[in-house]
């Protein structure tokens, strides 16, 4: 489940983040009430931060989760093999 959640929001992301790239400044982009699909600018926006911000804290849990893994992993990475 935390993994299809993470990969939902790297996609709402990644669209929000390359229409964000390619659309008017913020500026121009209210005052043209600019759309993409029917979302305005700054509701685009606000998806995009909420959902960075739900990626940050998936990121969180998945390494709490999984610690034991990345202590291992780091071990055997930087172990002096004799």
């Amino acid at each position: 489940m935390l993994s299809t959640t993470l990969l939902v929001d790297v996609i709402i992301l990644v669209f929000t983040g390359i229409k964000l790239l390619f659309s008017p400044s913020r500026k121009e982009g209210i005052e043209a009430s600019w759309r993409l699909l029917g979302v305005k600018l700054t509701t685009l926006e606000l998806i995009h931060v909420v959902a960075g911000f739900l990626m940050a804290g998936l990121v969180i849990i998945h390494f709490a989760l999984n610690y034991t893994m990345y202590k291992n992993e780091m071990k055997m990475l930087f172990s002096s093999k004799k």
